[in-house]
């Protein structure tokens, strides 16, 4: 709940603010249109809801919208910097990082361990090395 923090905002001096009542949100409404404009399925569940929230903030000529959006990753890392870790075969860092990441998803730390290891890991390393240099050789796969 955001809530808290949106008041904080709110009570600084001299602002005048608008808050955009999301109440009648009908989250399929342009998922026909958001589909083809994203040229097939995507992630991003609260796209519907950005757009109507944006579109309300233009026909109210707003200047300044504060929507939250991209909130999670001012606070964290991101799922992605995971993926970096790994790649870098920074494992101990990882593991570190995967117990917030393990209550975010609700996943087991070690089970997700083991999900990078298996992308990341030596043996996936070894066979892609082994794989470039017998195509530098000219070595049937």
């Amino acid at each position: 709940d955001e809530k808290p923090f949106i008041d904080a905002v709110l009570e600084r001096p001299g602002l005048d603010s608008t808050l955009i009542s999301v109440g009648n949100y009908a989250p399929f409404a342009e998922f026909e249109r958001i589909l083809e404009e994203q040229e097939g399925t995507f992630l991003a569940p609260g796209l519907s809801l950005t757009r109507s929230i944006y579109r309300t903030a233009g026909a109210q000529r707003m200047k300044v919208l504060l929507d939250g959006h991209g909130g999670d990753e001012v606070v964290s890392q991101g799922h992605g910097h995971l993926h970096e870790l790994a790649d870098a075969g920074r494992w101990m860092e990882l593991w570190r990082e995967l117990r917030g990441a393990s209550n975010t998803y609700g996943d087991g730390m070690l089970g997700m361990y083991f999900k990078f290891l298996t992308v990341y890991g030596p043996a996936w390393r070894i066979a892609k090395l082994r794989g470039m240099a017998n195509r530098v050789l000219g070595r049937p796969r």
